[in-house]
């Protein structure tokens, strides 16, 4: 016969002050079950009877709560099949294109709410996917975590973990290749703004084997107004540049509204494009003009002021700014190689406070002052420049300032061809200044005008209290 194995037992209430040894197992007498011990904890652990789990069947109370855990688990387990399946379209992503219009009706919930379902129809743009997404305004409705939300017209948007989904997709923006945006009516984006807020976001990849880079292109359609400004404070731009279908883009100066501070006797200035204390703007591709709503006062085309900086390709610029075309203040620089500025209500181009402009075979003329104006230990070149037709001096260097007009244009000017002032020097070589009131210096200034055509307005190489004109 087998040798019966007894444990250490003992009633419930002598159990509920023992501490059994850590795996010790001993028998309640009152509940005759096993009690597990660990060492520490009086009583124990008692294991529980057949006898002690009641049967529930039928109780409703209980389906009901368990119904609902059922339906919190099918809820939770669609909305993680939803991130995970944008977890998968958005790591597929290599460039800005995003989700294709004919994926993004497969990511959302299959609830039988109507508000979370795109209807079937599928006009969702990849750029509302976009704009949607990096909305910090958007906020979760109805159950789901995440979810496409739709109307009739099949307009849908990601309204849940925006935060979550923007930092996936701007660790995809990096960019390893160019590419370019449309902007207007139907583009990708409504306005520059929404673009330059979209791509600030993420950036350019660095590749040390090749310097060039990616560049991202913001191109206007046709048709396109622009009706905002584009401010820059402290940051570099550089590597977007403006650009468009049409040959001009017209510029709504009703709505330059922002006042940007101004530099050396600039005054307050609203620029359609400004940049202040370090900034850089994009590049500007493309040739604007200014319409004539609202205030002319301070709207100026492109303004940069404290150490700011502009790039200006040949063939785009500003016409028709009711003020200056381009600006440059307090030490700022500008490059606006083959730039457009004519029709400019005050200066075409403009720098002061040793700031420098290379302004090198632009377009000045017609300006409603004096076309090339440096002031205050500026420097600009203005080789090859036409300032013809100006309603003041075509070329001013003033305050002690310094400007290379060589084989310059001042045709039909009302006032100087070119004029140095109050200590400042003047290249003129090869000047054409036939047809203005020829070359002049004043206040101990230098006028190189070697070459040049047109008057002089003091005996060549002779030093009067005015100055010099070197001939």
């Amino acid at each position: 016969m087998a040798v019966p194995v007894q444990r250490r037992r003992g009633s419930t209430v002598e159990h509920s002050t023992f501490t059994g040894a850590l795996g010790e197992v001993t028998v309640d007498t009152t509940k005759n079950v096993t009690v597990v011990h660990d060492g520490a904890t009086p009583g124990g652990f008692p294991a529980a009877s057949e006898g002690s789990i009641e049967d529930h069947t039928g109780d409703d109370s209980i389906h009901a709560e368990l119904n609902d855990a059922g339906s919190a688990l099918d809820e939770l387990w669609s909305s993680v099949k939803v991130e995970s399946e944008l977890a998968e379209k958005v790591d597929a992503v290599t460039d800005y294109s995003l989700v294709q219009d004919s994926e993004i009706e497969k990511i959302h919930t299959q609830n039988t709410d109507t508000a979370l379902d795109l209807g079937g129809v599928n006009t969702v743009s990849a750029a509302e996917v976009r704009a949607e997404v990096d909305d910090p305004q958007l906020s979760a409705t109805g159950n789901a975590n995440m979810f496409f939300q739709g109307n009739s017209t099949g307009d849908g948007f990601l309204t849940h973990s925006a935060e979550t989904h923007r930092d996936a997709l701007g660790a995809k923006g990096i960019m390893s290749s160019s590419i370019v945006y449309s902007i207007g009516s139907g583009g990708d984006f409504p306005t520059y703004n929404a673009a330059l807020e979209f791509l600030t976001k993420r950036g350019p990849q660095y590749f040390a084997a090749d310097p060039v880079g990616a560049r991202v292109f913001l191109q206007g359609v046709a048709g396109f107004v622009m009706a905002e400004q584009i401010l820059v404070d402290g940051i570099n731009l550089s590597w977007i540049s403006i650009t468009g279908v049409d040959a001009e883009t017209s510029i709504t100066r009703s709505a330059l509204t922002k006042n940007m501070e101004g530099g050396h006797n600039a005054g307050a200035r609203f620029p359609a494009f400004g940049a202040i204390r370090g900034g850089v703007l994009p590049i500007m591709g493309q040739l604007f003009s200014m319409d004539s709503s609202g205030s002319a006062s301070g709207r100026d085309g492109v303004y940069v002021n404290r150490g700011s900086m502009s790039v200006c390709l040949p063939g785009a610029g500003v016409k028709n700014a009711a003020e200056r075309a381009f600006c440059a203040a307090q030490g700022s620089y500008q490059d606006n190689t083959g730039a457009i500025a004519s029709f400019a209500g005050n200066a075409a181009f403009f720098s002061a406070s040793s700031s420098f402009q290379n302004n090198q075979s632009s377009n000045g003329t017609s300006a409603g002052w004096h076309a090339y104006f440096a002031q205050s230990a500026s420097t600009q070149n203005n080789a090859n420049s036409d300032a013809s037709y100006g309603a003041s001096d075509c070329f001013r260097s003033h305050d002690g300032s310094y400007q290379n007009n060589t084989s310059g244009y001042t045709d039909w000017a009302v006032g100087y061809g070119a004029h140095a002032s109050n200590g400042s020097h003047q290249n003129n070589r090869l000047l054409n200044a036939g047809t203005s009131l020829g070359i002049h210096v004043s206040a101990g200034s230098i006028s190189a005008a070697n070459l040049s055509s047109g008057d002089l307005t003091q005996t060549a190489n002779t030093i009067t209290a005015n100055g010099i004109i070197f001939k």
